[in-house]
């Protein structure tokens, strides 16, 4: 295990070779394979972990990213600043297209009970 979903952030990770699991309250979020990074967000919003993180069933070589070495790596790579908005733009968008079905699902199924009381009122006055 990398860490736990409520640890301090102090790194992040950026996967060089296998998979890495993310999970939130045990439910599992997504998988991290190579070329990409995770754990930026704790860095960037000084919060604890949003997630849970696990190596892959067959392990995850990975480069660690101290806090200090993330500012320097910012501070001189405009175009990792940029790579990262988009990440992190996308993510946003996912989670927005994630509640909204949600927000579908939970409005659908309050018109479905809605008109099972109906029914059930009118059922009740005709007897």
């Amino acid at each position: 295990m990398l860490f736990r979903e409520g640890d301090p952030g102090v790194e992040m990770f950026y996967v060089l070779d296998g998979l890495v699991r993310l999970s939130r309250g045990g439910v599992p979020i997504t998988e991290i394979g190579a070329d990409r990074y995770f754990g930026e967000m704790a860095l960037l919003v000084n919060a604890p972990r949003s997630a849970t993180a696990v190596g892959g069933d067959e392990g995850a070589t990975l480069a660690r990213v101290s806090e200090e070495n993330f500012e320097i790596v910012l501070r001189e790579n405009p175009h990792i600043v940029l790579q990262i908005l988009e990440e992190m733009a996308g993510r946003l968008r996912s989670t927005n297209e994630q509640l909204e079905k949600a927000a579908q699902v939970d409005s659908t199924t309050e018109a479905d009970l809605s008109d099972l009381s109906d029914e059930s009122d009118r059922s009740e006055d005709a007897a």
